[in-house]
């Protein structure tokens, strides 16, 4: 069995680009500094000594930056090669959080996380832009496997390690990452060519991407993206309120939480393919819809606490509901519009990822001071409708 499944991960990557596999590898670096973020809330309220309320607010302007650096960064891939954006994003974040250590006023780190925000949503689009145009078709899928195999493979020692240098310090978190953003630009930087081929005669030459953004003129796209966003709403929960709710209602600490964490990103690595595989030949559509049912359940078992292993399996269930949905949800987005305005596609994507990152903390933080565990009903039942939403909008798509 080990060898069956050792040949069949082989066989999944076999044939990709060496450039797929460099910007995997930067964002494998970048993502394993991810400290911040899963202990922004915490490190707000209980060393700054913000109100939860507040917090989710600042949080909130962290995703206001991502929408909007999300949206210009997949323009400007239409224009000036990903390499750049993705140089640039990955210096201003690593002087970014050195920065936001420092700051202790509520108004200079608020302005501080839209920065950030601005920045890391910022290279999320040039990224993807950057595997899309370097992929021929026949491998474009694998490509992305590869890449979120690498955030999550980051994300899977990032957190984790997280959690046990805030029982050190708070202000590691800070350096750590500002560190490996600082890694990843320079491995970018070093093997920039192999980004970058020469031109050759039998090279096409490029053809200019349409000069208004056809991804807003795609109503299917934008109906799609409204019923995903309910789901982004719920899902974010995970990061933003879920370990100040581990913290406060089950009394678990950083370490611990950071374990839990964890065992989400390894679940990602050692199944995801499998699952996806599996899958493939079932409508897209209904996948993420079954997906995000998942998501909805595994929050809706956070109430009935017995034991850690309550925590366990909540983190199970939201885990299968995000290998469902989310890599489904991306390669459908993907596949919609001409090569050449596949930036524009991914921009609006991301940021309506980052417009959930913007209310998710909002909401979340505020309904958990006054009822904390009314959240996570409301979650299941908002990744309910959103499941009737995708299953509605997939026989919409059927009957055309």
């Amino acid at each position: 069995m080990i060898a069956k499944a050792f040949s069949f991960y082989k066989s999944a990557y076999t044939g990709l680009p060496k450039s797929v596999w460099l910007l995997s590898s930067v964002v494998f670096v970048n993502r394993m500094g991810t400290m911040v973020l899963p202990f922004l809330t915490l490190y707000l309220t209980q060393i700054r000594g913000i109100s939860p309320e507040h917090a989710g607010l600042m949080v909130g302007l962290f995703g206001v930056g991502g929408i909007i650096g999300s949206y210009l960064s997949g323009h400007l891939c239409t224009k000036v090669a990903p390499i750049y954006i993705q140089l640039v994003t990955l210096a201003c974040v690593s002087i970014g959080f050195l920065t936001l250590s420092t700051l202790t006023s509520p108004i200079s780190i608020s302005i501080m996380l839209f920065c950030i925000g601005l920045c890391t949503e910022g290279f999320r689009p040039a990224n993807a832009t950057a595997i899309m145009t370097t992929c021929t078709p026949n491998v474009k899928a694998r490509g992305f496997a590869l890449n979120r195999l690498a955030i999550n493979a980051g994300m899977s020692i990032g957190p984790a390690m997280g959690g046990f240098v805030a029982l050190y310090s708070y202000y590691w978190l800070f350096y750590v990452d500002a560190a490996t953003s600082c890694i990843a630009f320079t491995v970018l930087l070093v093997f920039f060519k192999t980004l970058n081929p020469p031109r050759t005669e039998s090279t096409p030459p490029k053809i200019p991407a349409s000069r208004n953004n056809p991804a807003l003129r795609d109503r299917r796209f934008l109906l799609f993206l409204c019923v995903l966003l309910p789901v982004f709403l719920v899902f974010m929960q995970f990061f933003m309120t879920l370990p100040v709710y581990f913290k406060v209602v089950y009394g678990f600490n950083e370490g611990h939480i950071g374990a839990l964490v964890c065992i989400n990103t390894l679940l990602i690595i050692g199944f995801e393919m499998i699952l996806i595989q599996k899958v493939e030949p079932y409508p897209p559509l209904l996948m993420v819809a079954l997906g995000s049912f998942f998501i909805g359940l595994g929050f809706l078992v956070l109430p009935f606490y017995i034991s850690p292993l309550t925590a366990i399996v909540s983190i199970i269930l939201m885990t299968i509901g995000e290998m469902l949905a989310l890599p489904i949800a991306i390669a459908y987005c993907s596949n919609r519009g001409k090569t050449e305005d596949q930036g524009h596609y991914m921009g609006l994507y991301y940021s309506t990822l980052s417009l959930a990152v913007v209310l998710a903390p909002i909401i979340g933080m505020a309904c958990f001071q006054r009822y904390p565990n009314l959240l996570w009903p409301l979650c299941f039942v908002a990744c309910t409708l959103g499941s009737i939403a995708f299953i509605v909008f997939h026989r919409f798509e059927n009957s055309k």
